[in-house]
């Protein structure tokens, strides 16, 4: 009776060790599924400066509209130092532009402040700049910049630099910017 006893119990424990593996396989397979078929957030609206200080910090500045239709920078700044991964950079890059649609402008004082600055011309001396933006017919746009004596930026060309489609995860997006970067000047 012993020896029939001891045998049924092995029996329970392999079935249960084997149960137990399936479930835990099956768990791992369905979290690799999930990653492969990630679809991001995708872009609907935005309009950015990306701000790339000397040692390669970034400081993302979301611009809408104010009442009068002027282009105004919103308070929800975001800023992060080097190093990081594109990833990180193209996931900042979509939270922001995807922040216009609810943002509300904030006057150049309450942006100098979040800044830590005193005006624009200390804040940008040494950063490069990449401009991006949403266009319904092109997607998520991508223009490098120079900057002025006074400040300023300027597109370095007239058309569209680099485009891509709104849906792009946040991988590319982030080598995009990291791409174009050589391109800015300071």
């Amino acid at each position: 009776m012993d020896r029939n006893f001891s045998t049924y119990l092995i029996y329970i424990v392999i079935v249960a060790v084997v149960l137990i593996s399936l479930l835990i396989f099956s768990r791992k397979k369905t979290k690799i599924n999930k990653k492969k078929n990630y679809q991001p957030e995708r872009i609907l609206a935005g309009n950015l400066s990306v701000f790339f200080d000397p040692d390669e910090n970034v400081t993302i500045i979301p611009y809408i509209k104010d009442k009068y239709g002027m282009g105004r920078a919103t308070a929800q700044v975001l800023m992060f130092t080097a190093p990081y991964s594109a990833e990180r950079l193209g996931k900042a890059v979509r939270k922001a532009m995807n922040g216009c649609l609810t943002g509300t402008p904030c006057n150049n004082a309450e942006l100098m402040a979040i800044l830590e600055f005193n005006d624009w011309k200390d804040f940008s001396k040494g950063k490069r700049n990449i401009s991006v933006h949403y266009n319904e017919q092109h997607g998520v746009v991508f223009n490098t910049t120079r900057r002025k004596a006074d400040g300023s930026y300027h597109f370095n060309s007239l058309g569209l630099e680099c485009t891509l489609p709104p849906d792009t995860r946040d991988r590319e997006l982030g080598d995009a910017l990291i791409g174009l970067l050589k391109r800015c000047r300071c």
